[in-house]
């Protein structure tokens, strides 16, 4: 059932378990504090170290050839704002910044905003070393490096071209990948030497013939008093990186250990009665694309804090399995890493967002229609309050949609005055959601409150997709991790239309069954959307301030406005 490990946990270099042997050749040319492996057959390695303002990056390619990277909004080659570059047999490099708008040559800027600071030929690897700013102020033809999700693209050529103008078609060698460039990482250098490991794992699951599965698995700690979780990380059977779509570990109290011991069964239908009936406080959220978190060296989140009270954990994974594959059969899970060296602060999860429901209605054909959920200034000052504290600090959150959405918003508001996203991806990818860290801690006070905004983008949907758990359906959450710890774990919203705030479903039927290739059909949707109160949730351990609620959407009085970049001087 679990694994634990009463040693120093000696911490693998990144680079080595990601690249394997090829790091025998990749060598960059200063310390840095990012990397990814940009391909899956190793021949294209990426390496960044940023700041307030700049941002450097040196990629090893596997040729003697051209070379080019750069970035576009949706992970298309084009558009996208792309540097190209190359070695000669002199040992001379060219290097242009460039952007794509079809299936031509990457047309060279007005405006050379990327900056070549090194090119060689080392063991058959093209490197190339660059800075831009993270804000170039080109305008027409660059784009502006996000906060949250970036999406990579990079191809390379197996020829120097004879010129600038006769750069060859790339072919099959080229790709797209999507990162966090600016997030700040931190991986700690050495454990404490006390640490154990825990293992929340699926023992050999034989998948049902479904396109959706939410199978759930409960645990119980084994009684060694309190500790901090430190470390949390996916533990995904190979071949099922893929299936896995999503995992997580609710935590509840006094459940009955020889009654909930080893329950297992699918999470929906045919619930096992095993499974306590409430056990909705997250734990640990974990979906397709995340790797391990690290919690901040002054931070832990406690487990098994009072020796009098049971602590039971749910493990509910989500398998997407859309082309229903048989005999596919699974061990994941999550594993977590524990230290009984407390640290300085306890953390604790807060979800916000829209509540799972079909009341959660996107209609189909739209290009960018958002949703909304929100999280109210009494949930979060009787948060405080209870847990009498002034302020928490938000140090890290992940944003997760399914298949429709496009950008994410984490909207924060301080009695009436809208301050800056609690966190913002304008080019949100469905198969890259992590946790991240925030480049500083933000401040949580009594008035606060938040709205989280999903686009969608269903212009090619016929029908309308509704609230669910299938990633055919929606979800708009986020969860955000902040300390000192309170009781506060769910803060959520759901609309109810005017008319069609009917029994769920009667109101799925109506809403199916409607002509939504009718404009009018449309527009009576959109001015139902536009009037709709939205009920609201607010509860977490032990029933906190369970209390629930219909109100309007709040405007804020003063809106946030982004700071104009400043392009004084490049």
């Amino acid at each position: 059932m679990y694994e634990m490990t009463n040693k120093l946990v000696v911490l693998l270099s990144i680079l080595g378990v990601a690249f394997g042997a090829s790091m025998e050749i990749i060598k960059p040319s200063e310390a840095f504090n990012n990397s990814a492996k940009l391909d899956n057959g190793g021949n294209y390695f990426l390496f960044w170290n940023f700041n307030s303002s700049h941002i450097t990056f040196e990629v090893h390619v596997n040729t003697t050839g051209w070379v080019a990277f750069g970035l576009s909004d949706n992970g298309n080659m084009y558009p996208g704002d792309v540097v190209v570059g190359w070695v000669d047999n002199r040992g001379a490099t060219t290097f242009s910044d460039r952007h794509t708008n079809g299936h031509v040559m990457p047309i060279k800027d007005a405006s050379q905003d990327w900056h070549l600071l090194h090119g060689e030929e080392v063991n058959s690897f093209t490197v190339l070393k660059f800075v831009r700013k993270i804000e170039t102020c080109d305008t027409t033809d660059d784009i502006t490096i996000p906060s949250g999700t970036t999406r990579l693209i990079f191809a390379y050529g197996q020829s120097d071209p004879t010129s600038e103008d006769t750069i060859s078609y790339h072919g099959t060698t080229r790709g797209t990948k999507s990162v966090s460039l600016l997030s700040k990482v931190v991986v700690p250098q050495n454990f404490p030497d006390d640490v154990v490991t825990f293992d929340f794992l699926n023992n050999d699951y034989l998948l049902p013939n479904a396109t959706t599965t939410y199978y759930c698995k409960g645990f119980f700690l084994p009684d060694f008093g309190k500790h901090h979780m430190i470390k949390f990380e996916p533990v995904i059977t190979p071949g099922n990186e893929k299936t896995v779509h999503h995992i997580q570990v609710n935590r509840c109290k006094n459940v009955n250990r020889t009654q909930s011991e080893n329950a297992q069964g699918e999470c929906l239908e045919g619930r096992p009665r095993a499974f306590p009936s409430n056990c909705r406080d997250t734990f640990i959220a974990w979906a397709i694309g995340g790797e391990a978190f690290y919690f901040p060296e002054d931070v832990g989140f406690p487990v098994l804090e009072d020796p009098n009270v049971n602590e039971y954990y749910l493990m509910e994974t989500h398998y997407d399995n859309p082309t229903q594959k048989t005999g596919v059969i699974d061990n994941s899970g999550i594993r977590i890493t524990l230290t009984k060296q407390f640290r300085r602060n306890e953390a604790s999860l807060l979800e916000i967002g829209v509540t799972i429901n079909p009341h959660h209605v996107i209609p189909p054909g739209l290009p960018a229609f958002i949703s909304s959920g929100y999280c109210t200034d009494r949930c979060i000052s009787e948060a405080l309050k209870q847990g009498r504290v002034q302020e928490v600090k938000a140090f890290s959150h992940m944003h997760h949609s399914h298949l429709l959405g496009r950008a994410m918003k984490t909207r924060h508001f301080r009695n009436g005055t809208e301050l800056k996203p609690l966190a913002y991806e304008p080019a949100y990818d469905f198969n890259f959601q992590e946790f991240r860290l925030f480049p500083e801690e933000i401040p949580i006070r009594p008035g606060d409150s938040f709205t989280v905004e999903c686009t969608y983008d269903s212009t090619k949907r016929s029908e309308p997709t509704f609230g669910g758990f299938s990633t055919l359906d929606e979800m708009c959450v986020a969860y955000v991790y902040f300390y000192p710890a309170l009781k506060v774990t769910r803060c959520e919203s759901e609309p109810r239309y005017p008319v069609y705030n009917l029994d769920p479903r009667q109101m799925i039927e109506n809403v199916r069954s409607a002509n939504w290739t009718d404009p009018a059909v449309v527009k009576d949707f959109m001015d139902n959307f536009s009037m709709a109160k939205h009920y609201h949730r607010c509860n977490g351990q032990n029933h906190f301030g369970v209390y629930a609620g219909t109100y309007s959407e709040p405007l804020p009085h003063l809106p946030y406005v982004p700071p104009a970049p400043n392009c004084t001087h490049n």
